[in-house]
């Protein structure tokens, strides 16, 4: 009865899967048994939704449970679990303890747990360090199990790589989970529904991709921006092909259940991603299933900014994202600084620049990438101090589509020392961000123009990573980011 509750809820008979489980549970005297029924009905009551149920299970798996081989694997089942029921401090010490159960029985990697749990909360520097862990712990596991994880695996790294600034190189690790997705025998999940949440993370990295080719083809000579729009075209053609996935594979049931915070249903997303459906699906079927869904918390609230952003109501998408702003736990970072970049977007649509520089301050502060992924704008106030650079770099700023005038907007200051030249941002209050590009002997005025406006947008909208734990101090000069480059990219490679 044990075993035959897993084909029975694949199957989707769940009253039967449930009634097998409760059989097992009160008749096998074994405890290893009952620990696999529970961990069983754990999964069933995970796929319904049904989230306390779904942590008493878990509970109760890992309570009975003896065999240490599985301890690991039922400590992320319960620290899972832990997360849909909103007690996120619970989750990272189930998770930390799980890292000290290595198995080669399972493909369950609490450091990959831990990369996305991070992550989700703005903490970059940790989210590395875990993410170097996972890596290492999915090179000791056997290959013949590695097979059935291989997609989990370039999905997670993905989104480090998206959420980090590394758009191309996300791309390249989506292309690998749509081209050989999961064996399936190793989880519960729907085959087609891992399929889905590999599609939406390649579109994502590759529209953040062609938003960068955009502002590269307004800065660059000639040539070089001839080739930028032609990367633009194909990145946004490569995420319309995965947006047909998705939309083939979303059925309205599963999109209403996304809505719901932490839900633990066939879809492995990040909060701060789910919203991309909204685009996906278009606004209408969005707000049914927002209906449906019959919530008003944060996460719905930043749902329903996005589709009045869709329908361009933007006086509704900015009343939206500021309420979720006041709803949102502080935990969820990214998910924050998602809707702090559309308030910002919406209140300078509105012509409120002044609201809109506030708010997209708030989005630099959590995660200032989220500002490119909605294709926010930053009201700025350019002021150029003498100089021939300073004056070339002022013309190709206001060229920029990250950047747009307003009087109201955040302090730009471009100025020119004997050694180098900087570009500054300011609110009212204090410096935000400051880029620096050293002067070439021989070089022209506007090509230090160009590497200065270029620098400006690489660094003010990626985030700064302190990785004390993975090695690297700080990441402040050309060195350090060249280390970082270099370790990111070591960890990009599947094992072997």
């Amino acid at each position: 009865d044990a075993l035959r509750a897993w084909p029975l809820m694949s199957l989707g008979r769940h009253d039967e899967a449930r009634a097998a489980a409760g059989r097992a549970i009160e008749r096998n005297r074994n405890a290893t048994q009952v620990a696999k029924s529970y961990t069983a009905l754990c999964a069933l009551e995970s796929a319904l939704d049904r989230a306390h149920e779904a942590y008493e299970a878990c509970a109760r798996a890992l309570e009975r449970g003896r065999n240490p081989d599985d301890r690991g694997a039922r400590l992320v089942n319960l620290a899972e679990s832990a997360r849909a029921l909103g007690r996120v401090d619970e989750v990272e010490g189930l998770l930390l303890e799980a890292t000290r159960h290595f198995s080669t029985r399972t493909i369950a990697s609490p450091w990959l747990e831990l990369t996305a749990l991070r992550l989700d909360q703005g903490r970059f520097g940790d989210a590395l360090e875990a993410w170097r862990e996972a890596a290492s712990w999915r090179a000791r596991q056997p290959a013949a199990l590695d097979v059935h994880a291989r997609a989990m695996h370039e999905r997670a790294s993905a989104l480090f790589l998206l959420a980090s600034g590394r758009p191309v190189a996300a791309a390249r690790l989506t292309a690998g989970a749509l081209a050989r997705p999961d064996r399936g025998s190793e989880t519960s999940v729907d085959a087609d529904a891992l399929l889905l949440a590999s599609a939406l993370v390649d579109r994502a990295a590759h529209l953040d991709a062609a938003e960068r080719a955009r502002e590269r083809a307004r800065l660059a000579p000639l040539l070089p921006a001839l080739q930028a729009r032609a990367e633009l075209v194909l990145h946004r053609l490569q995420a319309w092909q995965s947006e047909r996935r998705i939309a083939a594979r979303l059925t309205p049931d599963a999109l209403r259940r996304r809505i719901a915070p932490y839900a633990s249903s066939e879809i492995e997303l990040p909060e701060w991603l789910e919203p991309d459906l909204v685009a996906v699906v278009g606004p209408g079927v969005a707000g049914r299933a927002l209906r449906a869904a019959g919530a008003s918390d944060g996460h719905a609230r930043v749902w329903a900014c996005e589709i009045a952003a869709a329908r361009q109501r933007w006086g509704d998408a900015r009343r939206h994202a500021e309420a979720a702003l006041s709803m949102l736990p502080r935990g969820e970072a990214l998910l924050r600084a998602r809707a702090a970049a559309r308030a910002s977007d919406a209140a300078r649509r509105g012509g409120d620049t002044a609201a809109a520089a506030r708010h997209a301050t708030t989005a630099l502060g959590l995660d200032p990438g989220a500002l490119r992924r909605v294709g926010a704008a930053l009201p700025v106030r350019i002021e150029a101090g003498p100089g021939e650079i300073a004056a070339h770099t002022a013309a190709l700023l206001a060229r920029s589509p990250r950047l747009v005038p307003a009087r109201d907007g955040l302090h730009l200051e471009l100025g020119e020392g004997p050694g180098a030249v900087r570009a500054c941002l300011r609110d009212h209050s204090a410096e935000l961000h400051c880029s620096r590009v050293e002067r070439r002997a021989g070089e022209p005025a506007i090509a230090t123009a160009r590497r200065l406006a270029w620098r400006l947008h690489e660094q003010l909208l990626t985030p700064d990573l302190h990785l004390d734990a993975a090695g690297i101090t700080a990441v402040t000069t050309r060195d350090d980011r060249a280390r970082l480059d270099r370790l990111i990219e070591e960890l990009s490679r599947p094992p072997g």
